[in-house]
């Protein structure tokens, strides 16, 4: 029994230890941290994760009164009792962790409407003209059993927009259509996996949304030579709707200045300078982007002055939709301190991999896995979390790539 007890404490202390690394890990992620050492961070933690479990158990089937040898714990060295009672502490960001996940994050997660599912290898054996579909890159996870990483999930998620009197001017300045279509992209990732008719087959389904308008919330590319060919793909979007973006974390690797003008010249609008105010179809919206924290030099926290009123004509008008845009979720406080009514983000990729019962593992940010993807409200603020399309590993497990088209719903009768 002693001895049972002894293994039970070695699996918590691993399961903590774990635990540990992953907070570090994800929290150091979703800061403005160059590459080269998140690198090195990501390697001391394979390292530690990893050797952790056989150190500590050789310890203790070698040691005279382990806890494999039926010691108990008060005969342990000093030092290990240290060690093993800080792992233990990490198993309450763990509990914690996996009791939010079924609460309230798993409903969030799976919050859609509707949702169609893509096996795109089966879809280029049908479709010859779709070309590679996995692309010329090599990589071990591209034949890993279970992934994911080739299919795609078109999904469709509603959100009601109240326009309360308190919203609006009068009641004959309501929009002019009950719904409006925003077409989500993120984290595309070109690198050479996968290939061109992936994306080609993302756009195509993308068009298919009969979207008003299109943002694209980050990473653009992971090798700066596919630059033309991701602006090239993404082409029939920007010659059907009205185009935005801003870029991510593994755009600022490279030469984010060159990105930009190649997505300019492409047809993309910037965001993230100044806002951008359109009218479509009666509905009034205030566009805004942040680049931060990776550049945050230039491209800062959105404009402080943005209770600034929409243009205002001789007749008094609706008080518009704000929507904000940034790569990672990290800054929702920020939105619903100034008053935005929707943010589109992406960057953790829903964590790429997600346990049974335990939920989403690893998300670069500063929150964890607690906005890892999905539709969320924060108070009046709506935010959603992209899961992207690509990645640079490309290794998906329960969390398939994500196209979604948000539906913004008005509560108003049409005029």
């Amino acid at each position: 029994m002693q001895i049972l007890t002894g293994l039970m404490i070695l699996i918590l202390s691993c399961i903590g230890h774990s635990e540990l690394w992953v907070i570090v890990v994800n929290r150091f992620y979703g800061m403005r941290i160059r590459h080269s050492r998140l690198r090195a961070l990501r390697h001391v933690h394979d390292v530690c994760v990893l050797l952790y479990p056989p150190c500590l158990f050789v310890g203790s089937l070698i040691s005279e009164h382990g806890l494999l040898q039926g010691g108990t714990f008060d005969q342990q060295p000093a030092f290990v009792q240290i060690w093993i009672s800080g792992t233990l502490v990490g198993l309450i960001p763990f509990t914690l962790g996996v009791i939010r996940w079924h609460l309230i994050q798993k409903e969030s997660f799976l919050r859609k409407d509707s949702a169609q599912h893509y096996h795109l290898k089966a879809e280029a054996q049908r479709r010859p003209e779709l070309g590679e579909i996995e692309g010329p890159r090599k990589h071990f996870a591209k034949s890993l059993p279970f992934s994911e990483t080739f299919q795609l999930e078109v999904n469709r998620k509603s959100i009601p927009l109240a326009f309360r009197p308190e919203r609006i001017a009068k009641a004959d300045s309501l929009p002019t259509a009950n719904e409006l279509r925003i077409l989500h992209l993120s984290d595309l990732h070109f690198i050479g996996c996968p290939g061109e008719g992936y994306y080609r087959f993302v756009v195509e389904k993308a068009l298919e949304q009969n979207a008003d308008l299109c943002i694209f919330a980050g990473d653009l590319i992971d090798e700066p030579a596919m630059i033309p060919d991701a602006v090239r793909l993404l082409k029939p979007l920007t010659e059907t709707m009205p185009c935005f973006f801003v870029l991510g974390n593994h755009d600022w690797r490279y030469d984010p200045e060159e990105i930009r003008s190649a997505m300019v010249a492409g047809g993309w609008q910037v965001l993230g300078q100044d806002p951008k105010h359109m009218n479509i179809r009666g509905w009034q919206l205030h566009l805004e982007g942040s680049e931060l924290p990776w550049m945050g030099d230039r491209y800062t926290n959105p404009r402080e002055d943005l209770h600034t009123p929409f243009p205002q004509s001789s007749n008094e008008q609706p008080r518009p939709v704000r929507i904000l845009v940034s790569h990672t979720p990290d800054q929702h406080r920020f939105a619903v301190r100034k008053g935005f009514d929707l943010m589109l983000t992406g960057h953790t990729h829903g964590g790429q991999i997600l346990l049974p019962l335990i939920g989403p593992v690893y998300s670069p940010s500063i929150y964890g896995v607690r906005y890892a993807s999905g539709l969320f409200e924060i108070g009046d603020l709506f935010l959603h979390v992209s899961r992207g399309i690509g990645g640079k590993d490309p290794l998906r497990w329960r969390c398939p790539p994500e196209l979604t088209c948000l539906h913004l719903v008005s509560n108003s009768p049409v005029n």
